[in-house]
């Protein structure tokens, strides 16, 4: 089996079998691990929990050789209805990413944790408010000697170790009683769903044989104190702490995996009849949920508490650079370990056992199960008599030692503190020798004449000031140096000089404290509105969520009154996000840039496949290619220019490009057709090639406004005329004369069109954001449904035969709208807050429903969206 250092950066080259075996059995003992689980739901007890789960090593796939067996607990909330395959599906994300992770151990863990997190974000986005769902979840590594941990939200990890139990996380709002599960408060760690961006806590502890460690749900730390579980947990097996716990739950809602560790030993490799290993042989074992196999552990044990860490980075670096310690494993052991002499211990060679050793097997949820091959190792206990004297003269005799510590800690400061008086007595002396002779009367003189130069003109300056701001008579003319400066005492001098110092001491000190002051209110706004929103963000109930997010609005305008900083605007940003979402708006949070070109200002966007083609004001055609799913684009060649005023197309001169539209010809061969003054070019985007196609009839084009494409007809949409022409396709390219849409007596007044799109009828979109819909030149009765907003400078509408909406793109509110076509609104698209200025003068879009994409131009850029389910 491959060796992977799980602190390493890079894979090493693996060492062979023997060598990694030989290795794993010097250096770590493997356990025994008795795993039983206990789920209540409702009162009624749940034979098998789908949000608990454990993992053998062997269960976990090649690549995760050697980091250990996994165990995961979740706390997921909402209904009932859906939540067994939610959880399911997070477990199998979580073991996935852990088993297919490179790096330590706590990265790998804070990968799967990262990961499932993302899966019920996305999960969350595609379902109504109220159905969303967020989860807390406890995992643990048990490696060797070694227990790692990552937790988040509502979920505990609780581990007993040398008689003592500590619970990860310590503190937590979560545990706190009636602590709404809606959102992380104060010191609680963020659950599993509620945001994009994701950080799990993590903490590292070492265990040794006896020693035992739960995952629970958050109704355990309510259910009872952590002194309550310690008395509990002590001298009980892993299906006794079960027992009780499902007592302890009995009317509630609690789930807990309790693992317990057994007996440290080294697997053995003894050669079976197939010619592999034991190890082969335990891993053809069925394992079902609760029970495990002997690890293959190949990072060293690391002896420190539980504890919460911040950085991944610090975390791993603490683990890799600790000591190992050597845990005791005999009863004799175990009562000559002491507290204070942990330290001190030095690691004593193992004596090799007399026996055989015996192979390990899985053990089961509620009991051990022992090796088929050889008889089950047997385990001694003192009586319970002689524990309980021995624990108390140890005890005793720690105590003894405490107290005479204190008697040589008082002993040593007494010397200390004479030795200290008799140096400083001998540096007085010294200073004496070396100054008493001073004549401190001259230097006074000295100082005296000198103030008398540097200060006499300050203070006549500043009593001079003193008699023109009070009231009374007009000063008296004087000299600025008074001529006999020396009279004056020097103390009077010297006050004079540190008076204006003093004051602008305290005026800085006063405004140090003011922006002090000021600083902590900002701090403690941004935290209050940040708490707030994430409590909103997962909400069900729409008008109160839409209250929390105003209070959290006004704090944050609190904040950036005093200062308008990243991190203020980054919240902000957030709740306008929450409120957009309330009012039904879908947010376009991925927005891409396709092009962002000096000079260029764009009018008009036509994309065909991965090919997008912007036309701008000046009459340039750029393409750019485009990768749908990093949003990445490319222009064909240059700055993507294509064809530009002045180009030769055939026999014509290129003056101006009017018109750009996405069009089909023969053979679905995908094409560009543009607009010229005189002329229909087409590009083959096969050939990269442009023909010209003469217009005979262009002479009575009046204001052209619109283009469209259908059936491989060329459709131009004339306001000043009221007509819109149909230009067929042929051979050579287009026809050269138009055949008229609507009839002569019968031509609507399209003096206010600003665009229009064709599946079949003709819909044509006026600037006061009516919508006219045409069938075979006739006018069909059509009207919009109520927006909760009317539009506002309304610039593009499209559809095709195999879209089954009508989308509007409303400038004047920075959004895409979308209807049935019947007319019914259906919902409205605007990007996120921080992005907002992309829609501000929105000119033209393209809809690909069977990608989901948004390709949509303002007058500075071309953007990409996905359109939200």
């Amino acid at each position: 089996m491959d060796n992977l250092d799980a602190h390493a950066s890079e894979f090493e080259t693996p060492p062979s079998l023997a060598d990694t075996e030989q290795s794993t059995a010097e250096t770590f003992p493997a356990f025994e691990v008795q795993v039983a689980t206990v789920s209540v739901v409702d009162g009624i007890w749940q034979d098998q929990p789908d949000n608990v789960a454990a993992f053998v090593e062997a269960r976990l796939g090649e690549l995760a050789r050697g980091r250990g067996n996994l165990y995961i607990c979740l706390d997921v909330s909402g209904d009932i209805e859906g939540r067994g395959e939610l959880e399911r599906a997070l477990i199998e994300v979580i073991r996935d990413t852990y088993a297919n992770s490179r790096g330590s151990i706590s990265f790998a863990l804070s990968e799967a944790l990262r990961a499932a997190n993302a899966h019920l974000y996305e999960s969350n986005r595609q379902v109504a408010r109220e159905l969303r769902r967020m989860a807390g979840v406890g995992t643990v590594i048990l490696r060797g000697n070694d227990l790692y941990i990552a937790q988040a939200g509502p979920a505990v990890v609780y581990v007993e170790a040398s008689e003592k139990l500590a619970r990860y996380p310590n503190e937590s709002d979560w545990f706190v009683e009636d602590a709404p599960l809606i959102a992380p408060q104060g010191t609680a760690s963020a659950p599993l769903g509620i945001r994009r961006e994701f950080v799990s806590d993590l903490a590292h502890t070492s265990v040794s044989a006896g020693d035992v460690f739960v995952l629970a749900t958050r109704a355990l730390t309510q259910l009872a104190s952590t002194q309550e579980l310690a008395i509990a947990f002590t001298e009980r097996s892993a299906p006794e702490i079960s027992t009780y716990l499902e007592e302890l739950g009995e009317d509630g809602d609690l789930t807990a995996l309790i693992a317990e560790l057994t007996i440290p030993h080294t697997p053995p490799v003894t050669d079976t009849p197939n010619g592999e290993g034991e190890e082969a042989h335990i891993e053809s074992l069925p394992v079902p949920l609760g029970t495990l196999v002997a690890l293959d552990e190949s990072e060293p044990p690391l002896e420190e508490p539980i504890d919460q860490v911040d950085d991944e980075a610090e975390a791993e670096e603490e683990w890799e650079q600790a000591p190992a310690p050597i845990a005791p494993t005999s009863v004799e052991a175990v009562l000559n370990w002491d507290d204070d002499e942990a330290d001190e211990i030095e690691p004593e060679p193992e004596e090799p056992s007399q026996e055989a050793p015996q192979p390990v097997y899985a053990a089961a949820a509620a009991a051990t199960i022992p090796p088929t091959n050889a008889p089950a190792l047997a385990q001694t206990e003192p009586p319970q008599a002689e524990w309980q004297a021995e624990m108390e003269r140890r005890r005793a005799e720690r105590a003894a030692r405490r107290s005479a510590q204190k008697e040589d800690v008082t002993r040593a400061v007494g010397g200390v503190t004479g030795t200290l008086m008799v140096i400083a007595g001998a540096i007085g002396g010294v200073f004496k020798n070396l100054f008493g002779a001073v004549d401190w009367d001259g230097a006074g003189k000295q100082t005296n004449r000198f103030l008398n130069i540097g200060v006499g003109a300050l203070i006549s300056f500043f009593l001079l000031l003193v008699r023109l701001v009070l009231p009374g008579a007009a000063p008296r003319t004087t000299s600025l140096i008074p001529r006999r400066a020396t009279s004056s005492p020097v103390w009077l001098k010297a006050f004079a000089f540190v008076l204006p110092v003093l004051f602008l001491v305290l005026a800085g000190g006063a405004y140090l404290n003011r922006q002090s002051t000021l600083n902590a209110q900002y701090a403690d706004l941004i935290a209050k509105a940040d708490t707030i929103v994430k409590q909103a963000e997962v909400n069900p109930d729409k008008t109160e969520a839409r209250t929390q997010l105003n209070t959290a609005l006004k704090q944050i305008r609190d904040a950036q009154a005093i200062q308008d900083s990243p991190d203020a605007r980054a919240v902000l940003y957030r709740i306008q996000d929450q409120l957009m979402e309330l009012d039904g708006v879908a947010v376009l949070r991925w927005l891409p840039t396709l092009a962002n070109l000096a000079g260029a200002d764009f009018k008009q966007i036509a994309a065909s496949d991965q090919d997008v083609f912007l036309l701008d004001e000046q009459g340039r055609v750029y393409q750019f290619v485009i990768n749908d799913a990093s949003g990445e684009a490319k222009p064909i060649a240059g700055n993507g220019t294509v064809l530009k005023p002045g180009d030769k197309v055939g026999e014509e001169s290129i003056a101006k490009i009017q018109l750009l539209v996405s069009a089909a010809r023969g053979q679905d061969k995908a094409a560009i057709v543009a607009v010229t003054a005189q002329s229909l070019l087409s590009y083959d985007l096969e050939a990269a090639q442009w023909t010209a196609s003469p217009v005979s009839d262009s002479a009575q084009w009046g204001d052209l406004r619109a283009i469209e494409s259908f059936g491989g007809n060329i459709y131009l949409l004339d306001a000043k005329n009221n007509q819109i022409y149909r230009y067929a396709p042929n051979a050579a390219g287009y026809s050269a004369k138009a055949t008229n849409y609507f009839p002569a007596n019968a031509q609507p007044l399209l003096n206010k069109a600003v665009d229009m799109a064709i599946d079949g009828d003709v819909w044509v979109l006026n600037d006061n954001g009516s919508v006219e819909r045409f069938r075979a030149g006739a006018s069909i009765p059509f009207e919009l449904g109520a927006l909760p907003t009317p539009l506002q400078d309304p610039a593009a509408i499209f559809t095709r035969p195999e879209v089954d909406s009508l989308y509007i793109a409303d400038a004047g509110n920075r959004r895409i709208v979308e209807f049935d076509k019947n007319g019914k609104f259906v919902r409205q698209f605007k990007p996120d807050a921080e992005n907002d200025a992309v829609f501000k003068t929105l000119r033209d879009f393209a809809v690909n429903e069977t990608k989901r994409k948004f390709y949509f131009v303002n007058a500075d850029a071309a953007y990409l969206a996905n359109v939200p389910k």
